[in-house]
């Protein structure tokens, strides 16, 4: 038995009554459930019987008018066209589905042209404990030889299958989902058109558990926001599958939060674009992965998704410059991994965000400028660590290994201008104050090298590097009003070298090698602004067959300046080295 009712009656939305009108359709069955049914309604009318008034009504709305003119090229006043609506459920084989189905949907204002609120409810008697429910419904438009001018139809499946009311307010861009009987479990709610291009693709999102209800609040003008509302958090999965590719893509969202609130703002003019986000939720999304053609690899994964975050940005694409700023107030580290595979080759980078603020820019060569400028501040703080990994996967052996657990920069700004491979005109602003843990390792093609290092500038670091193949150098020529540095190194196989200092008014700068590392080396090094041209401090060295050593150079201080070095090893200091410390524009031979 099925019936269908029209009544006027109030609903409340957001505690305020509403009028409505109430298009109440109930399906009743004795039949056995458990074979696969489908009940509908179906509705159809005669095209010309719309009246002119009701057309020039529609004609006023942008998307019905749009939908007229486009039936219209196969419809025509006094034939026999019309429009066909079904709507109704499918039940699958070999399951219980139900005795009763009841649907309501209300819209407000008294039209269905433009309405103040809508509201869509399903509910069921004895449906099987677990068993999905299909809705559908179509619109079809024939013409007078009873052939189909227009088709669009779309499905709505719960599996399992739980009772929903949805309440949209249109004009204020807010939809409420309520869930009742059959929520509070892991349910799969997807999505299919007919009809177009886009027919062949079915939209899953896979809740675990369903909660109770779900609000969201859209707001495109003015300040531009998003605020989503649950009673309890969730894992969601969104999958957008061809019937005929598979998966096209996957995103997998780990305890989204009760609570998110968004602000954007996007511009984009004459190829600039600038825009932000700002988010802030009641907790951290613990893992987000996003994944592309089945793939059980992900293309993206992040972890620990800030509850907190805020970015801002402007990119200037004609002339290749841009500026991005970032903070992170809350939270553990975030973790973003996108690996990409190339060939034999699987590259993955992993970027790590701390607390704290920073700022990057760049703006490199354009439009015949040879003009080079990078900054970065972190404001002093350890912002972020990254690494790059390469494996060649024919191999299964990883081939190269960069990392660096946390840099910490104070208003670092760098700029030069490259020509024919040499760097002119290099300025730097600024310092990088900590580079904690810098790991570089290589192996590849029979050369295996290991490079750590880590620094706090002023005050401490070490470095120590392994390769078991030759390897020449060449650090090239780098000037500037208050820095300089140029220099070469040509390394012996099965080299091991370890730097360790520690700088202040009583420090020391060690040394260690197991046997000679080196043919030959040269390196001069100044910073500071210069008096008669000379830098106030740096440092100059050359040897030849080096370095056998196990040294350690101490140094005291007085007033400023360096009365006692003291040189602490097991032989002296060898004979084809020469080193110099220019310390206050003043050169002290290190002997």
């Amino acid at each position: 038995r099925v019936g269908l009712q029209f009544t006027r009656t109030k609903i409340y939305v957001n505690g305020e009554p509403i009028n409505v009108i109430q298009t109440h359709f109930t399906m009743d069955t004795n039949a056995d459930t458990s074979k696969s049914f489908e009940v509908s309604i179906e509705v159809r009318f005669p095209f010309y019987l719309l009246k002119p008034h009701l057309r020039s009504f529609i004609l006023d709305r942008t998307l019905f008018k749009f939908l007229y003119n486009y039936l219209s090229r196969f419809l025509s006043d006094g034939d026999e066209t019309y429009f066909h609506l079904r709507s109704g459920f499918l039940s699958p084989d070999n399951t219980f589905g139900p005795d009763h189905i009841e649907t309501r949907f209300f819209f407000g204002r008294n039209s269905i042209w433009d309405p103040t609120v809508l509201r869509f409810t399903v509910s069921t008697s004895n449906l099987g404990e677990g068993h999905p429910l299909t809705y559908n419904a179509s619109y079809t438009t024939f013409d007078s030889s009873g052939n189909e001018a227009f088709g669009r139809g779309f499905s709505i499946t719960l599996d399992p299958f739980s009772e929903i009311q949805i309440t949209s307010i249109p004009g204020e861009g807010k939809i409420d989902y309520s869930f009742g009987r059959g929520s509070g479990r892991a349910t799969d709610v997807s999505f299919q058109a007919f009809g177009g291009r886009f027919q062949d693709i079915i939209h899953h999102f896979i809740i675990d558990p369903l909660p109770s209800y779900m609000k969201f609040d859209l707001t495109l003008l003015g300040e531009r926001s998003f605020i989503y509302e649950s009673d309890e958090t969730y894992d969601v999965t969104y999958k957008m599958d061809s019937v005929e590719r598979g998966n096209i893509v996957a995103i997998e969202i780990k305890r989204l939060p009760r609570y998110i609130r968004g602000e954007w703002g996007l511009s984009l003019s004459d190829s600039i674009v600038d825009g932000l986000i700002d988010l802030d939720m009641s907790s951290d999304i613990s893992k987000a992965t996003l994944k592309l053609y089945g793939s059980d690899e992900p293309f993206i994964e992040v972890k620990n998704f800030p509850k907190k975050l805020r970015l801002e940005g402007i990119l200037d694409i004609p002339n290749l410059k841009g500026d991005i700023i970032a903070a992170k107030y809350s939270g553990e580290t975030m973790t973003l991994t996108i690996p990409i595979r190339y060939g034999n080759w699987l590259i993955t980078g992993v970027l790590k965000l701390n607390n704290g603020g920073g700022r990057a820019s760049f703006d490199l060569p354009s439009n015949g400028d040879s003009n080079f400028a990078i900054g970065l501040d972190t404001n002093g703080i350890p912002l972020f660590g990254f690494s790059l990994t390469v494996v060649d996967t024919s191999l299964d052996k990883k081939v190269l290994y960069v990392s660096v657990d946390a840099i910490a920069t104070d208003d670092f700004y760098i700029t030069f201008d490259s020509s024919q491979g040499s760097i002119k005109n290099f300025r730097w602003h600024g310092f990088i104050k900590q580079l904690i843990d810098l790991v570089v390792s290589i192996d590849f093609q029979g050369l295996n090298a290991e490079f750590n290092g880590s620094w706090i500038i002023g005050e401490n670091g070490s470095l120590e590097l392994k390769i078991n193949k030759p390897i020449e150098i060449n650090f090239g020529n780098i000037t500037s009003d208050e820095f300089k540095f140029n220099g070469y190194i040509s390394l012996n196989e099965d080299s091991f070298l370890k730097l360790e200092w520690k700088w202040g008014e009583t420090g020391y700068f060690m040394v260690y090698t197991s046997k000679p590392i080196g043919d030959s080396l040269y390196f001069d090094i100044g910073y500071g602004p210069q008096e008669d041209g000379v830098y106030e401090y740096g440092l100059k060295a050359s040897a030849t067959d080096f370095l056998d050593i196990k040294r350690t150079i101490m140094w005291d201080t007085e007033d400023g300046h360096i009365p006692r070095i003291w040189i602490l090893g097991d032989k002296p200091f060898p004979g084809n080295w020469d080193v110099w410390l220019l310390w206050k524009y003043e050169w002290y031979e290190v002997v």
